[in-house]
């Protein structure tokens, strides 16, 4: 069940909430500070949050736009790379799926302080889907990309959107013996009627 928004709704995905996708890359564009990169709290990693975040987008443009774990650990193969710090090479202690993993979790906690919202800090990178290339395994099809990204094209935004979703209904029905959260899960039920499945 795909969850799409009507016509004209706005819908809030972080601090780039609009109803033109095209706004959050908009936003990132004219903004001429850089952001301000952290890694996620709890983690531990060698190399700078900022310098990491780069490093991702290069390979990403690299691989055609695609940025898949897959691709981060070919990359930083290379003993110059900033992220090759942060892998296990030791092919006695970690093989290439446990780099796999390892390139996930640097994925998942690259943070970033837009510059025009500086008082909140978000994920830099989201799995997303994407059709797959002929002759790839269907397992190919789940890459990461930045939120201007995924609010720039129409099939990402949808399938975030669809996934933020299915998580607030699933926190719903967890705590709805919650009464202190009754407000919050009215809200929930109008934005869910303003959005066709």
């Amino acid at each position: 069940m795909a969850w799409q928004g009507r016509a004209g709704r706005d819908f809030e995905l972080g601090v780039f909430a609009d109803t033109n996708a095209k706004r959050g890359e908009q936003l990132m564009a004219k903004s001429k500070k850089q952001p301000d990169h952290s890694w996620q709290k709890g983690t531990s990693f060698r190399c700078d949050a900022g310098e990491a975040a780069a490093a991702l987008e290069e390979i990403r443009s690299a691989t055609g736009g695609r940025l898949a774990p897959g691709d981060i650990v070919d990359a930083a193969k290379s003993p110059a790379h900033v992220l090759h710090g942060d892998f296990e090479w030791d092919n006695k202690k970690a093989g290439r799926l446990y780099r796999i993993v390892q390139a996930k979790h640097i994925l998942r906690s690259i943070m970033v302080r837009p510059a025009e919202s500086p008082q909140h800090v978000v994920r830099q990178f989201y799995p997303v889907k994407r059709a797959p290339i002929a002759g790839e395994p269907v397992s190919k099809a789940m890459v990461y990309s930045g939120m201007e990204a995924i609010l720039a094209d129409p099939d990402q935004r949808a399938d975030l959107l669809n996934r933020a979703l299915k998580e607030l209904i699933a926190v719903q029905k967890k705590f709805r013996a919650l009464q202190e959260l009754a407000p919050v899960f009215r809200a929930l039920n109008e934005v869910l009627e303003t959005v066709e499945p």
